[in-house]
């Protein structure tokens, strides 16, 4: 690297990076690897995963983490599905320069919804503490949520088991009942008025959280013209699925680097 150019990379802020339910600092290897040459980036530690304690409510974590984020001077956040909430509602309470959202949602509109989410996710947590963990992963990869990872390569497949089977699983019932979709309020408005630049990014392989992700941009463009800031870029990634952090480090990682 030019050598200014890496004086430059030192002196920028890191960003930080929040990974998704049953995931683990790890989780962000391959992308920090094709970071060598531009942005640093720092894993936080999400709370029922490797973090210093239980949550108890999505909005003590959110409070916990902006302390972190702010602690460490972060300029901005990637997040990945419960990560991209997590950094929604981090977005909504500290101004951040950088948000880029992975397969990521706002909290649910309608109350019955949220209500039958909140539901589904007790009876998950409730699974997970009868059943143990290893019988909650085999389900949870059994999701059509997570059906093209089946074209990963072995290795990477087992990498990726073997980092959710190394959880507390007493700690992730927790995190699955505090976090959950259903729990969480709506942060979107406020975290996107105030972000100057905002990328979602999901994989062609996933058209729930594509037909998502387009529908927040189209919600947000207005307010954010009005505010004079720069449309949400929407980064639709090939041959990925839900993950597009797992399936398409590369394409996550070129994203990041290109923020200059």
């Amino acid at each position: 690297m030019d050598e200014g150019l890496a004086r430059e990379a030192i002196a920028r802020p890191p960003i930080g990076l929040l990974h998704g339910l049953l995931g683990a600092a790890s989780s962000w290897d391959e992308v920090r690897a094709r970071l060598a040459h531009g942005v640093r980036a720092e894993p936080l530690a999400i709370a029922g995963h490797e973090g210093p304690c239980a949550p108890t409510s999505f909005e003590r974590e959110v409070a916990r983490l902006a302390e972190d984020a702010r602690a460490r001077g972060l300029r901005g956040l990637v997040g990945y599905s419960l990560g991209a909430r997590l950094a929604l509602g981090v977005a909504a309470e500290l101004a951040l320069e950088r948000l880029w959202l992975v397969s990521g949602r706002d909290g649910l509109a309608d109350p019955r919804e949220a209500e039958a989410r909140r539901a589904e996710d007790d009876a998950l947590a409730a699974a997970l503490e009868r059943d143990g963990l290893a019988a909650f992963v085999d389900a949870w990869e059994r999701r059509p949520l997570f059906a093209s990872q089946a074209r990963l390569a072995e290795e990477v497949r087992a990498r990726h088991r073997a980092r959710r089977l190394a959880h507390d699983p007493a700690s992730v019932a927790l995190a699955l009942r505090a976090l959950s979709l259903g729990r969480m309020p709506r942060v979107a408005a406020r975290a996107l008025a105030r972000t100057p630049r905002v990328s979602l990014v999901v994989g062609a392989l996933d058209p729930k959280f594509r037909a998502l992700a387009e529908a927040l941009v189209a919600e947000h463009a207005e307010a954010r013209a009005a505010r004079g800031l720069a449309p949400i870029a929407l980064h639709v990634v090939p041959d990925a699925g839900h993950d597009v952090v797992l399936e398409r480090p590369d394409v996550i990682g070129a994203l990041i680097a290109e923020d200059r």
